[in-house]
């Protein structure tokens, strides 16, 4: 049937778009004003093939460009937004002939899945799983939040701004690329797009959150790993950990390629993760998706640390084969869901594998889907559709050199304990002090053995060491989370607040513009590192010595042992070097 375009009126209301202010509590009165007085601008009748639009868009046609109503946000005028909802409603009418949003590769563009619904797919045994929905909660850096209603408007709303906006391409190279693939070159969009590559690493240590930049630019970066830590005794890491690793070479470095894998202090991981605030995990919270899930990107160094010294986990990390469009799409889709992704982690189907996988599927063609729920299972994927190469592993110290295997310390810290002949569950329990006089007297009975003994000790201490710094890593978090201790010292709360804001909402997404979406320019992207500093150091400006004596008043046993523990570490040590 032809296609007709009907004007009538639609809704007995009509207004221009509204702009909300940036607070959350503006943005929610705009919402249910709109919701009290419902303003339908067009729509598309797919049986009829008939585009409706809202007679009221007649005067402003006539009217033309130049005296057209003005707004302060989205198109900025009535007349852009008249051939907006035109090119909305007839992107309905192009995907209805075509089932564009119906199409895996859009899907997973789209971040919509089905397999999030616990209650459906155990309901049904895993058979059904539940309705196609956006996995994505941000809306404050979307191009507009009406596209996360369903994937038809999904397609609608992003192909509406590809044709529109011009630089929508500099915001969302993932979605031109698609719609380009489709449709065409769109000359209005701007040739050379100045989009930054450039992220902040995230890090555990607060002096160094967010103080680093990496550039993650896709012609720098030789390979992409998949980053497989094993299970751990934490409730979330029974199915163990997924995770990538960009292989970024060094900025000094002329030639891309294998070597690459050399550069480790700027290669980067990028880890999905629950943001939990709570002292400890709530298993029903996590089950429920009450967590939000975001996607960190940390320094290697750090995470090896993390895993095979403190958490005692080993580390696979394979290649995975990609050629270099796959690779540019990952990279993309990866900027696109740091700057604007925030999804609900649920231990069960919406959890570190389940968003890896998805990641990685929007890079890969359509025919590579990796079906998974856990980590073990995407590993096990990897390797069915020939992505991954396990013979990389078969010589564990050739694989150790290459950097495709990192071991755990479990093994060297079972034999520390051997060693000294003691327990962990005892030895945990008293204090660095007497630890270290109980070594000193097994020295004193077997001089022979100082060394080793020395070494178990150092192995030991520094284990123990970490478990310290986790215990008051909580106790700092309550602090952060009700302020009980820190109101009578402004500077201090003022420490905290943002603190417990940065939990809450990343500064990447608190910084950026009103109407910013997607990914940043490189110019959005140096103001905000500016912001992000100039922020820090403000803080920083006489709060570290307020903030040691804040410690040492409201954690002085735990600050203490923390002390001591280090002293008697580099006690061990010198006794190892002396031998």
């Amino acid at each position: 049937a032809d296609l007709k375009i009907i004007f009538k009126k639609l809704s007995p209301h009509f207004a221009t778009p509204g702009c909300p202010k940036v607070t959350t509590e503006e943005t929610e009165k705009t919402k249910k004003k709109q919701k009290a007085k419902k303003i339908t601008y067009g729509e598309y009748n797919p049986l009829s093939k008939n585009i409706r639009i809202h007679d009221n868009f007649i005067e402003h046609i006539l009217k033309g460009p130049e005296a057209a109503q003005t707004f302060e946000c989205g198109y900025g005028n009535m007349y852009t937004q008249t051939q907006a909802t035109f090119i909305h409603e007839w992107s309905h009418y192009l995907d209805d002939i075509n089932d564009f949003s119906d199409k895996f590769q859009f899907k997973r563009l789209a971040g919509f899945d089905r397999s999030n619904h616990w209650f459906y797919y155990l309901s049904t045994f895993g058979l059904y799983k539940g309705p196609w929905r956006s996995k994505n909660k941000l809306e404050s850096r979307s191009v507009n939040p009406y596209e996360f209603k369903n994937l038809k408007e999904n397609f609608s709303v992003n192909f509406e701004n590809y044709v529109i906006n011009p630089s929508y391409a500099c915001h969302h190279p993932d979605y031109a690329k698609y719609f380009q693939a489709n449709f065409g070159e769109n000359k209005i969009q701007k040739a050379e797009c100045s989009f930054s590559t450039q992220v902040l690493f995230n890090s555990r240590n607060p002096q160094y959150d967010l103080r680093f930049k990496v550039d993650i630019d896709p012609k720098r970066v030789a390979e992409i790993h998949y980053f497989f830590a094993d299970e751990g005794d934490a409730i979330m890491s029974r199915w163990g950990h997924a995770m990538f690793r960009l292989i970024v070479c060094s900025p000094l470095r002329e030639t891309v390629g294998p070597d690459c894998r050399k550069d480790v202090a700027h290669h980067v991981i990028l880890s999905y993760r629950a943001n939990i605030q709570d002292i400890t995990v709530n298993s029903f919270k996590g089950l429920m998706g009450k967590y939000p899930s975001r996607l960190y990107l940390l320094p290697l160094p750090e995470v090896v640390t993390e895993y095979t010294k403190e958490e005692l986990r080993n580390l696979i990390s394979l290649p995975i084969k990609m050629n270099e469009a796959e690779k540019e799409n990952f990279i993309w889709t990866t900027l696109r869901n740091y700057w604007s992704y925030e999804g609900s982690y649920k231990f069960i189907v919406n959890n570190c594998a389940t968003e890896a996988a998805h990641l990685l599927d929007a890079g890969l063609e359509e025919n590579n889907y990796i079906k998974t729920l856990s980590p073990k299972k995407m590993y096990k994927s990897l390797i069915k559709n020939k992505l991954i190469d396990l013979q990389l592993l078969e010589n564990k110290s050739q694989a150790t050199a290459q950097g495709f295997y990192f071991a755990s310390k479990k093994t060297e810290f079972e034999q520390a304990l051997k060693i000294l002949d003691v327990k962990v569950e005892y030895w945990s329990t008293i204090k660095a002090s007497e630890r270290y006089t109980a070594v000193l007297e097994k020295i004193k009975q077997e001089p022979t053995k100082k060394t080793s003994f020395a070494a178990a000790a150092f192995v030991i201490e520094s284990k123990l060491f970490f478990n310290l710094g986790k215990e008051l890593e909580r106790e700092i978090l309550k602090a952060v989370q009700n302020n009980k201790k820190v109101e009578a010292n402004s500077e201090l709360k003022a420490h905290f607040d943002m603190a417990r804001m940065n939990l809450q909402r990343p500064p990447q997404w608190t910084l950026t513009k009103q109407n910013g979406n997607g990914i940043p320019t490189q110019n959005e992207f140096d103001e905000i590192y500016e912001l992000i500093l100039n922020n820090q150091v403000e803080l920083d400006k006489g709060v570290q010595e307020i903030l040691s004596k804040w410690l040492e008043t409201n954690f002085r046993d735990l600050m203490s042992e923390l002390k001591n523990s280090t002293i008697y570490k580099e006690y061990y040590r010198k006794i190892i070097l002396e031998n």
